[in-house]
């Protein structure tokens, strides 16, 4: 019979809270610019989180890996192309509107909720410990650090997690080779249905939206001005090496729920530490993910560019608590985790549709956002009706058909709306000039 192993999981999950602490405190000075890319991998390792579960539940094989990785590159692409496509000729980006902070801030809070589930179901299995225990202890471990030194801490976090994640790799690669064979990758000894093209569809599409909205991996890049393909490169090679580890250990597919991650973390207590040390670090790993989405909500609250007037690492402590309860409350009620990624893919398809608009700013990006967001609700109504909230080709077309509609009402509609202020704003000059 297996001993209880209660008692060591909620020390070891305790431990993963302290080095976050640690991590986060370690310094008051500014972290460096090989903690600041290490920060810019661990946000874009939220990415590769956020689409595992989705991958996983039909049967993750090598071409879901593929997937995966594709997904990740493509999410950030879109972000780092957002920044690019706003940025002046110095590389500063000017501060968006109200609607596009909001909508921004969001997107922050809908990937925190995801995260949130994601951790409080992880770490509950290997645990047998409450979700909603774990939840809460998480979110408000992640929403102090974030709101005790803002972005440099929560990249100091992101770097110690890119170290850490050395352990895990070693670890599945090990017991890939020692207990598994490296030929099933290529040919899987298990039958699983295996990622279809309209979920493989489906996550990139909601991925890649997401990316252009995140504020996370944003001002990362503006803080931090690492090299994009180093800090890309990191988090693909990480994720294909656990992926691939485990895949040598599971006969050459990951399927949740499935028999083993029953029986595999009740059997954790087999090895002395590794049921401790695999919650610890899965401790460390969510929580920093999680003050990540907070500081990019928070983040959204400051309207100064990064840099100025020494605000570079600031967040807005309104915006944070706010953010952080919502997150909190989302993962608590938990209406799915897919459902939470799909919402929040239509808000970010509302604003990427806007920001690709002509339009450039003022009442049409804030006209074009807001029937965006209503048509995302209309769109998520009728995929309710119709059953079809899985992520797939109609979730696929929810999205895009969001964008578009954005799009053409900030591109036509907008325009109108700024031509009919413009008469009012030359009136008020006027009338000021003479009474000057």
């Amino acid at each position: 019979m297996n001993r209880d192993i209660t008692l060591e999981a909620s020390l070891a999950i305790a431990v993963g809270l302290l080095i976050v602490t640690w991590a986060a405190f370690r310094s008051t000075d500014p972290p460096a610019p090989g903690a600041l890319r290490r920060g810019g991998m661990a946000a874009t390792l939220t990415y590769a989180v956020l689409a595992v579960p989705v991958l996983v539940t039909r049967g993750l094989t090598l071409i879901g890996l593929i997937v995966l990785l594709v997904a990740t590159a493509l999410a950030f692409t879109a972000s780092t192309y957002s920044l690019h496509r706003s940025q002046t000729g110095d590389g500063a980006a000017p501060p968006e509107t109200a609607p596009e902070r909001y909508a921004r801030c969001a997107v922050s809070i809908g990937v925190a909720a995801v995260l949130l589930i994601a951790a409080g179901q992880t770490l509950s299995l290997l645990s047998s410990l409450d979700p909603r225990v774990i939840v809460l202890a998480v979110a408000v471990v992640a929403a102090w650090i974030a709101y005790a030194q803002g972005l440099a801490a929560t990249h100091r976090v992101g770097s110690v997690t890119m170290w850490l994640m050395f352990i895990p790799i070693v670890l599945c690669l090990a017991l890939g080779i020692y207990l598994g064979s490296p030929g099933v990758i290529i040919t899987p000894i298990r039958d699983v249905d295996g990622v279809t093209a309209a979920t493989g569809v489906g996550i990139v599409v909601l991925l890649i939206v997401i990316g252009w909205a995140d504020n996370t991996l944003r001002n990362s890049a503006l803080i931090g001005h690492w090299s994009r393909w180093r800090t890309l490169a990191g988090p693909l090679i990480v994720a294909a090496l656990i992926v691939i580890g485990l895949l040598m250990l599971l006969g050459g597919s990951i399927l949740v729920p499935s028999m083993e991650f029953f029986t595999v973390p009740a059997n954790l207590d087999m090895l002395p530490g590794l049921a401790g040390g695999a919650l610890a670090i899965l401790t460390v790993l969510f929580t920093a993910l999680v003050a990540h989405a907070f500081s990019g909500a928070a983040r959204a609250g400051i309207t100064a560019t990064p840099g100025e007037q020494n605000d570079e690492f600031a967040v807005a402590p309104a915006w944070l608590l706010g953010a952080a309860i919502t997150a909190a409350v989302l993962a608590l009620l938990d209406p799915g985790a897919g459902l939470l990624l799909l919402l929040t893919a239509l808000v970010a398809a509302a604003l990427m549709g806007t920001q690709l608009a002509a339009q450039t700013g003022g009442p049409g990006r804030a006209v074009g956002l807001a029937i965006g967001v209503v048509a995302g609700v209309i769109v998520v109504i009728v995929l309710f009706l119709t059953g079809q909230t899985g992520i797939g080709w109609w979730t696929s077309l929810a999205v895009v058909v969001t964008a578009v509609v954005a799009f053409m009402a900030a591109t036509i509609v907008g325009p109108r709306v700024t031509g009919a202020e413009a008469p009012h704003n030359s009136d008020a000059e006027g009338n000021a000039n003479q009474h000057v």
